[in-house]
């Protein structure tokens, strides 16, 4: 982790992470009894990303079990045997695609709550006030966490989901900015975040989306 400049660190302090976000759109959520096949369809639905994960009748922020992404989905059946095995038997034509289907769905039909902690973010859930810094998010951020919950305990129904997405929005409507400008001029190579040829990962033309998203996932 490179920390960033003094001037964009002075930038990120700033600025309340309550007032990066422009408009905070309702929050979804999916209870963890629903199937992973309901949480796909409210994903697709809403045209969103991710969903926190409550147990029946929360109200209350210490009630979410974790935040499920679209990524987690497709993690569980990449890495699920029988999934694996039917989408060889597919390519081999050894399997009707109706089959498939079949298989498919019936991986889908488990609770969305098992598939919480296959990856270690999915139970992670960071409530931030509104008041924080930005930085304080950013942090979170720089760890490896793509999304944290804004809000406090005592108002349970004005929460929000913050993304990384979101915080480069904002950086972005700012970057003429004295404090943001300096450290938007500088390369990448400058910043420390240009990949070398042996941190890069690639697959071959050849190899199936399958097996890519697979390497993508480890």
């Amino acid at each position: 982790e490179v920390p960033p400049p003094a001037e964009m660190s002075s930038f990120l302090d700033a600025v309340r992470v309550g007032d990066a976000v422009t408009a905070p759109s309702e929050l979804r959520t999916i209870g963890a009894q629903e199937t992973i096949e309901a949480t796909l369809r409210k994903l697709g639905k809403h045209k969103i990303l991710s969903l926190p994960v409550v147990a029946k009748g929360a109200a209350s922020a210490h009630k979410y079990l974790g935040i499920i992404s679209a990524a987690d989905i497709l993690l569980h059946l990449l890495f699920n045997e029988q999934f694996v095995s039917a989408l060889e038997e597919l390519e081999t034509e050894e399997l009707s695609i109706k089959d498939f289907n079949h298989d498919v769905e019936s991986l889908l039909q488990a609770p969305v709550k098992s598939i919480i902690g296959q990856r270690s973010e999915s139970k992670l859930v960071f409530l931030i006030r509104p008041e924080a810094p930005l930085s304080k998010v950013v942090g979170h951020f720089a760890q490896g966490v793509h999304r944290v919950l804004i809000g406090t305990n005592d108002k349970p129904k004005q929460h929000w989901l913050f993304t990384q997405s979101d915080a480069v929005r904002y950086l972005r409507r700012h970057l003429t900015h004295e404090l943001v400008a300096p450290t938007a001029r500088l390369t990448l190579e400058e910043l420390g975040l240009a990949a070398g040829p042996k941190n890069m990962v690639s697959v071959s033309p050849k190899d199936s989306a399958a097996a890519a998203f697979q390497k993508l996932m480890r």
